[in-house]
């Protein structure tokens, strides 16, 4: 059927549609791919159409990303606990800003400290549970080996990268395991120690 000059313009181009000396122009205001039409008429009544199709994505520097703050994030636990919450999903994303709302960061990934990424072969790989990540979240395992009591605590840090297309912004996070600290403290005996001294009353002399 052909289309008539009432049929109705998708509702997501519909407020960024314009029609100015035969030039259609569009703003995004939404990412998909839309379909109208244009047509035309002569005085005698004649008419043909053209079908339009337009997609919006997210190209590669469609959007810049940027930090929140650049202080480094921290976050301390005490050893042996379990697997900890570094940062969830949302406070992870949280953590970066974006130049458009249609396009913003889509991978998140942790780096070492040096800017380098973390392999299987990493001791972080392992820290952070990355070979079951699936989301922004991270979180750490906070099981420390048996140490010599010299070491009082342990601290991992890293960097999350953030990436829209080819734009990215990365934030440095530390995160404290402690190993002295942590522990609870009893006597070995609640019994009162006494002991009585006798002094030679010469000394006092």
């Amino acid at each position: 059927m052909s289309p008539t000059e009432t049929q109705a313009i998708p509702t997501a181009i519909s407020d960024s549609i314009s029609l100015t000396n035969n030039q259609v122009s569009l703003s995004a205001q939404d990412l998909g791919t839309f379909t109208f039409y244009i047509i035309g008429k002569t005085h005698g009544g004649a008419q043909s159409y053209q079908t339009v199709t337009t997609t919006f994505e997210c190209g590669p520097t469609s959007s810049t990303v940027g930090l929140i703050s650049q202080s480094t994030a921290t976050s301390t636990f005490n050893k042996n606990s379990g697997v900890q919450a570094v940062l969830s999903d949302v406070q992870t994303k949280a953590l970066f800003t974006s130049s458009s709302e249609l396009c913003p960061p889509t991978t998140f990934e942790l780096r070492d400290s040096s800017d380098q990424p973390i392999t299987s072969t990493s001791s972080l790989f392992t820290v952070f549970g990355l070979q079951s990540r699936n989301d922004a979240a991270i979180n750490v395992d906070t099981a420390i080996a048996m140490t010599d009591g010299t070491v009082t605590e342990v601290t991992y840090s890293f960097k999350v990268v953030a990436t829209s297309g080819t734009n990215s912004a990365s934030k440095d996070v530390s995160v404290t395991i402690s190993i002295c600290g942590s522990e609870t403290i009893s006597a070995m005996d609640a019994t009162p120690f006494v002991q009585t001294i006798d002094i030679d009353p010469s000394a006092s002399a």
